[in-house]
C-alpha cells in the first residue's frame, strides 16, 4: 500500500476517525493492528518477521536490565540476532554473486524477497537495544508500547528512524482530538503528494528513459537527466517523510524532521546535517561516535585524534553505502561521500587560515554560491552510482559526460518524452529551488505547515485550493495509473 495510493488515504482518515473515540489502550491496540495490516499489504509472512524483531529485542531488552550479569551477552547476542536477519534477506544473495565473481564459484542465487522497509525497523531496534545497553531508564516494559514504536504505519517502511526516548513517552500520553493537529498533518500530507506525484514521479520519465538510454544519449542529456534525478529522489525522499511526519501529525504524534533545505548546504558534513536527519543522526550516535570514544589510539595523545576520526567516517559511509543496497554502486557512492568528507575534516583548519589570509569573509555572497555548487554538483557525481543499476552502467554513464560523442540533444526522439515535458521539469526545478533559497532565508528551522497555520483563514484557503489544483491538474496521472514505488521503499 503506498502512502500515493488512494487506499493509504482512505486507511488513514479511517483510523483517525476511530482513534479519537477510544481510551489510550484502545489508540494503541487500533494502531498496532492497523500497523501490522498496513504491511501485511506487501507480504503476509513477513509481518512475522517484523513480529520476531520486535518480541527478540524487548525481551532481550527487558533481560538486559532483569539479568546484568549477562548485559553484554544479550547484547551482542540480540544485535547479532536481527543484524543476522538483516543480512540475510537483503545481502545473502550479493554475497553468493560476490564469492561467485571473485573465486569463480556456482553459487544458486536463493528466491529471497526483500522485506519492504527492514533496513529501517531493524535499525530503528538496534538504536533501541543500544539505548538499553547504556541506559537502564530506557526500557520499555509494556510490550504492545514498544510493538507500536516499531511498527507505527506512518514511519514504518521508509521512517524517520525514530528514538525510544521520543515516541515511547507519546504513545503513554492519551491523544485527545485537535483540529490544529489534524489541519498541520493533512497540510504535510498533501505536500507531500505534490512533491511525489507532481515533482519526482514527473522528473523519473525523462531519469528513466536517459538511463536506459545512456549509451545513445548525448552528453547534455546525460547531465541533465542526473540533475533532475538529485531533484526526483530529493521530492520522493522529502514526500514520504512529509506524509508520514503528517499522518502521525493527525494522530496527535510528532515525528522528527527529516530534511532541512539540504541544497543549499556548504559542504558534505552540514549536507548530512541537513539530509535524512534521522538516519545521519542514528549513525552518529550509535557507529561514529562510540568508534572514536572507545579508539585505543587517543589514549596515545593528541596527535592520534585524527586516525580514529577518520576511520569512523569511512566506517559511517561505508555502512551507509551498504545500508542503503545490496549493490557495488551503493558502496562506491558511500565511499564517495565518505572521501569527501573525510577531505573537508582534514583540510578545514588550513581552509580556515587561508581565509583569514587574504581576508575573505566565510559568509560573502559570492564565496556561498560558489561552494554550495560545488556540494551539490558533486553530490551529483555520486548519483550516478546511487542511480546506476550496475557498475558498468556507472562507469559507461560518466564516460559518456566526459567523452560522449553523441549528437542527440536533450529533446531527442530516442527518450521517448515530450519536449513539452522535459520544459516543465525545468520550470519546476527553477520554482523548487526559489522556494528552498525563500525557505532556508525567512523559515529554516519552522516547517511548512506551523507557518501556514499562522495566516489568516484567507490565506490558508487560497494555499489548500492552489496545492489541490497542482495536484489534480498537474499529477502524473492517467488512465491506466498505477502508483511509483518511493525510492527508499527499496531499502
Amino acid at each position: 500500500m503506498q502512502f500515493n495510493s488512494f487506499q493509504y488515504i482512505f486507511l488513514l482518515f479511517i483510523t483517525v476517525g476511530i482513534y479519537y473515540l477510544l481510551p489510550l489502550l484502545g489508540q494503541k491496540l487500533l494502531l498496532v493492528i492497523v500497523s501490522f495490516g498496513f504491511y501485511m499489504a506487501w507480504n503476509v509472512k513477513y509481518s512475522l518477521l517484523m513480529a520476531t524483531v520486535i518480541l527478540l529485542t524487548y525481551f532481550a531488552a527487558i533481560f538486559m536490565i532483569k539479568k546484568p550479569q549477562y548485559k553484554r551477552l544479550l547484547f551482542f547476542g540480540s544485535l547479532l540476532s536481527v543484524l543476522g536477519l538483516l543480512f540475510y534477506f537483503k545481502y545473502f544473495n550479493f554475497f553468493l554473486d560476490t564469492l561467485n565473481q571473485v573465486f569463480g564459484a556456482n553459487f544458486s542465487m536463493l528466491n529471497i524477497i526483500l522485506p519492504v522497509g527492514i533496513s529501517f525497523y531493524v535499525f530503528q531496534s538496534i538504536g533501541y537495544l543500544a539505548d538499553v545497553y547504556t541506559n537502564n531508564e530506557e526500557c520499555e516494559k509494556s510490550l504492545l508500547n514498544y510493538a507500536l514504536f516499531i511498527s507505527f504505519f506512518p514511519q514504518l517502511v521508509a521512517g524517520p528512524i525514530e528514538r525510544s526516548k521520543n515516541m515511547l513517552t507519546q504513545f503513554n500520553t492519551k491523544q485527545v482530538f485537535d483540529v490544529q493537529n489534524i489541519k498541520n498533518g493533512l497540510t504535510l500530507v498533501l505536500v507531500g503528494l505534490v512533491q511525489k506525484v507532481v515533482i519526482a514521479d514527473r522528473l523519473a520519465l525523462y531519469v528513466n528513459a536517459v538511463f536506459a538510454n545512456y549509451q545513445q544519449a548525448s552528453r547534455a542529456a546525460l547531465i541533465v537527466a542526473v540533475v533532475f534525478f538529485a531533484f526526483q529522489v530529493y521530492c520522493d525522499f522529502n514526500a514520504y517523510s512529509l506524509i508520514a511526519i503528517g499522518s502521525a501529525k493527525t494522530m496527535g504524534y510528532t515525528l522528527m524532521r527529516n530534511f532541512n533545505h539540504p541544497y543549499l548546504s556548504r559542504s558534505f558534513a552540514e549536507y548530512w546535517s541537513r539530509w535524512h536527519i534521522s538516519l545521519s543522526t542514528w549513525f552518529q550516535d550509535y557507529i561514529f561516535t562510540p568508534f572514536v570514544w572507545t579508539n585505543p589510539l587517543k589514549k596515545l595523545g593528541k596527535f592520534f585524534t585524527a586516525p580514529p576520526m577518520v576511520l569512523g567516517l569511512l566506517l559511517v559511509f561505508t555502512v551507509s553505502g551498504f545500508w542503503h543496497g545490496a549493490s557495488w554502486t551503493f558502496v562506491v557512492w558511500g565511499l564517495l561521500h565518505g572521501a569527501f568528507r573525510i577531505f573537508e575534516a582534514l583540510t578545514a583548519k588550513a581552509k580556515k587560515k587561508f581565509y583569514k589570509k587574504h581576508a575573505i569573509r566565510p559568509n560573502h555572497p559570492i564565496l556561498v554560491v560558489v561552494e554550495v555548487s560545488i556540494v551539490f554538483l558533486l553530490n551529483c557525481f555520486t548519483y550516478v552510482f546511487f542511480r546506476a543499476d550496475s557498475m558498468g552502467q556507472a562507469m559507461g554513464y560518466i564516460q559518456g559526460i566526459l567523452f560522449g560523442t553523441s549528437t542527440n540533444g536533450i529533446y531527442s526522439d530516442i527518450l521517448g518524452v515530450k519536449p513539452g515535458e522535459i520544459t516543465l521539469c525545468f520550470v519546476i526545478i527553477g520554482a523548487l529551488v526559489l522556494l528552498e533559497i525563500l525557505g532556508e532565508i525567512f523559515c529554516k528551522n519552522i516547517s511548512f505547515d506551523v507557518i501556514l497555520q499562522q495566516k489568516n483563514v484567507v490565506v490558508q484557503s487560497v494555499v489548500y485550493a492552489a496545492l489541490l489544483l497542482i495536484l489534480v491538474v498537474f499529477g502524473m496521472y492517467g488512465v491506466s495509473y498505477v502508483e511509483n514505488p518511493f525510492i527508499y521503499f527499496q531499502f
